[in-house]
């Protein structure tokens, strides 16, 4: 059975208040604490329908976008006064392009009628409101997920009746106080029956035990630092959790505060395990017939109990039980246990069109820090691979007829003809590693179709291309090929509509092997975690005088400061994770439209004098317009993906390759089975 676990933003803190008589505070009264926290019901029920009038402090808020007509309901919030509602800051921040928050309704019930009735009782019609300002929590997001609080003032004033009033304002005892242990209540239209993956057209309701902090540490640990000063854990009891639509929802509990018992707002929905109670097909496993959940292997105590006991036990696990990678991770079949996914940066689901985007923001891979690949004579690549002939290390000038000869052009069929717009990079005699959005970007257009990749390009304008050798003489290249494009992989987490396009790799498996030539050969993967020093682009993408460039062009671009770059993005409501890195950041010098796809390059230099070329990032998205001063390009980094990029190349061959890690334990590979060991396994 999988047990699920939220982790909530608490609106009390046991230190910070415990000198505080909050009630002195001089904006207080505005909250008319005489009229809050009654329920119409006296009825505490948990996954099911609430009765009409139950929870009149809640409110929906709604999303427009362009050419849409009405709102898009996706998230929650609590009446606090008839001016303003509190939501997670994550509902009103960083959301989807063209999306912004366009109204709040107060009074639902059925989301299908209106007037709201139950047996023979009809509620008061439903109240709509403009948000009339927003105001963001200053320090939201930092740590990350923090702080993840916001507050809506609304347009006009709220008209109280008996379902819509405020929601009571913890104060005295209740800011101390320690609620694990004890049961609240959340309620929303998300998803409440892990059978049944779809919104409630009824208003839901649960109630769930408050949990230690131990919990949520372990289960979010890879994603974020849990703490008790902010967060309180909830959850943990099978079939039961807040869920989509239900972001910035309520976390409630009855008290009796100097009077009778009334509703008090202790806590805000704030994110949890993934896909809440729902088993998507690769979250649904089974080892043995008992239904397990694919996560990390380093993540399964099962694993790890197993392990004390009997290596070979573990080993035999490991081998039966894998079930694929995250970014670099191998994954594992484990029962009982929990999978997660961030819920922070957008609400996933809408009540009203199944149709619209899911605003699910994937937590980034979790790279094995500093380890090792040994690639060499791995017979799914080229020991070739790489090699510079040239000491010439130059920016921002054409490049030499021979120079990069793995870079690749990615060819898309339209109904006038054939077109390129993205880059690529051949790793070996069969794949191209391009980006994810180059396969299934939302800006695609729907008519066009990948259909090729042209590979020995130099000068797009002419049918040989030739430069000059000498006064009268000139070398020419062989003439460039064009290969069909037999199968696209883009990588499972990408998601096209997410601002922080993350994941955004893909392979492109060619239609038969190329042949190597001196304007053909593959760049080399990644066997580390290490960036080197200079890194390099090349493309043919938008230069500063013309719309785009019919010589192949490079550039030298120094590699970004992680952390200057995050902030630089989140300013622009993009959260970066560990899967990209940043370079560039120069006026005028940047890689741009065209080069999307194409690879970010590392030059080493080896014994004989000459120098090995690796693909370390590949060409993902950046400022509009290029090369603006300030603002990096963002990668993806691809040695978080070696071992995805060659399990999926395995995929067509029986492949064995090992990931060596500084703690010294091997990841032995064998047709997609992982050994973590301490010891090489030949499966």
């Amino acid at each position: 059975m999988r047990y699920s676990l939220l982790c909530m933003l608490v609106l009390s803190c046991n230190t910070a208040f415990s000198t505080i008589n909050i009630t002195k505070h001089p904006s207080w009264s505005l909250l008319e604490q005489n009229n809050c926290g009654n329920s119409n019901s006296d009825r505490i029920i948990g996954g099911k329908n609430a009765s009409l009038g139950a929870y009149p402090w809640i409110a929906r808020i709604g999303y427009s976008k362009p050419n849409t007509n009405g709102l898009s309901y996706r998230c929650g919030g609590t009446i606090i006064n008839r001016q303003y509602l509190v939501t997670a800051a994550h509902c009103v921040v960083n959301l989807p392009e063209n999306f912004k928050v366009g109204g709040v309704r107060l009074g639902e019930h059925n989301i299908l009628t209106n007037p709201d009735c139950e047996q023979g009782y009809c509620a008061e019609p439903v109240q709509d409101f403009l948000p009339e300002s927003v105001i963001v929590h200053e320090n939201y997001n930092k740590p990350e997920f923090k702080n993840d609080i916001a507050i809506i003032r609304l347009n006009k004033p709220v008209i109280y009746n008996e379902h819509v009033k405020p929601i009571c304002m913890m104060n005295g005892e209740l800011l101390n106080k320690n609620f694990v242990g004890e049961t609240a209540e959340i309620a929303g239209w998300g998803i409440f029956d892990i059978n049944d993956p779809k919104p409630s057209t009824i208003l839901q309701t649960v109630k769930l035990p408050i949990v230690k902090m131990d919990g949520c540490i372990m289960a979010f640990r890879r994603y974020a630092e849990v703490s008790e000063d902010q967060q309180m854990c909830v959850g943990g009891v099978p079939g039961h959790d807040s869920c989509n639509g239900d972001s910035g929802g309520p976390l409630m509990q009855v008290n009796s505060l100097n009077g009778p018992p009334k509703y008090y707002f202790i806590g805000i929905v704030s994110f949890g395990t993934k896909s809440c109670e729902y088993r998507s097909p690769r979250d649904q496993c089974t080892v043995d017939s008992q239904v397990g959940t694919c996560i990390n292997a380093r993540d399964c105590t099962l694993v790890s109990n197993i392990l004390q006991q009997s290596r070979e036990q573990a080993i035999d696990y490991l081998r039966r039980n894998h079930c694929g990678f995250e970014g670099s991770n191998p994954l594992v079949c484990c029962v009982n246990s929990a999978s997660i996914s961030t819920r922070p940066s957008g609400v996933e689901t809408n009540p009203g069109s199944t149709s619209d985007p899911s605003w699910n923001s994937e937590s980034s891979p979790s790279p094995i820090e500093n380890f090792q690949i040994d690639l060499a004579n791995n017979p799914l690549l080229s020991n070739n691979c790489g090699r510079d002939l040239s000491q010439r290390i130059v920016g921002g000038e054409r490049t030499d007829l021979d120079e990069f000869p793995w870079m690749a052009l990615v060819e898309y069929q339209k109904p006038n003809g054939r077109t390129t717009a993205c880059g690529g990079v051949l790793i070996s005699k069969r794949y191209v590693l391009t980006a994810a959005h180059c396969v299934k970007g939302k800006d695609l257009p729907a008519n066009w179709r990948l259909s090729s990749v042209r590979l020995g390009e130099y000068n797009t304008d002419t049918e040989r291309d030739c430069v000059p050798d000498g006064e009268n003489s000139e070398i020419c290249a062989d003439d460039p090929i064009t290969v069909g494009v037999e199968e696209q992989i883009a990588h499972e987490n990408y998601r096209p509509t997410s601002r922080d396009q993350r994941y955004d790799i893909a392979l492109l498996r060619l239609s038969h092997d190329v042949p190597f030539t001196r304007y053909i050969q593959p760049i080399c993967l990644p066997s580390n975690s290490s960036l080197g020093g200079k890194l390099f682009v090349a493309g043919w993408g938008k230069t500063e005088t013309s719309s785009a460039s019919n010589i192949k062009l490079k550039l030298a671009l120094p590699l970004a400061e992680k952390s200057l770059c995050d902030q630089t993005y989140v300013s622009a409501g993009v959260r970066l994770g560990l899967g990209q890195i940043c370079a560039g950041g120069q006026r005028g010098k940047d890689s741009c439209r065209g080069d999307s796809g194409g690879p970010l390059m590392a030059l080493e230099r080896i014994a004989d004098g000459t120098g090995k070329w690796t693909a370390v990032g590949v060409v993902s998205f950046g400022p509009s317009p290029c090369g603006m001063q300030g603002w990096p390009g963002v990668y993806t980094k691809v040695s978080d993906f070696v071992p995805w990029i060659l399990n999926n190349m395995s995929n067509k061959s029986k492949i064995k390759f090992t990931i060596l890690t500084t703690n010294d334990k091997e990841v032995n590979i064998h047709k997609g089975v992982i050994l973590l060991l301490r010891t090489t396994i030949y499966a």
